[in-house]
C-alpha cells in the first residue's frame, strides 16, 4: 500500500478536514479575530491532521504487511483464492 493509496481511499475525510478549516477561518476572521491568530489555528489544525493521517496509514500498512507475510506463509495457499 502506498501513501498516495491511502490519501485516495480518505478523499472524502480530508475534503471535510479542508472544509471545516475553511469555514473556521472565515468565522474567526468574521469576528475579527487577528489574522496571526487565525494562522496559528490553521497550522496547528494541519500539524495534527498531517500527523493523524500518517500515524493511521502507518497502522494500516503494518496490519496488510503481516497480513501479507502470513498469507505467504500458509501451505495451503489456494484456500484464500
Amino acid at each position: 500500500m502506498k501513501f498516495s493509496e491511502y490519501l485516495k481511499d480518505h478523499t472524502y475525510s480530508l475534503l471535510l478536514q479542508i472544509s471545516c478549516a475553511v469555514a473556521l477561518s472565515i468565522l474567526l476572521w468574521g469576528t475579527g479575530t487577528s489574522r496571526d491568530l487565525v494562522l496559528i489555528i490553521l497550522a496547528s489544525w494541519l500539524v495534527i491532521a498531517v500527523l493523524f493521517y500518517f500515524l493511521a496509514y502507518r497502522k494500516q500498512k503494518h496490519y496488510f504487511d503481516e497480513l501479507d507475510d502470513i498469507m505467504e506463509h500458509l501451505d495451503n495457499k489456494y484456500l484464500f483464492v
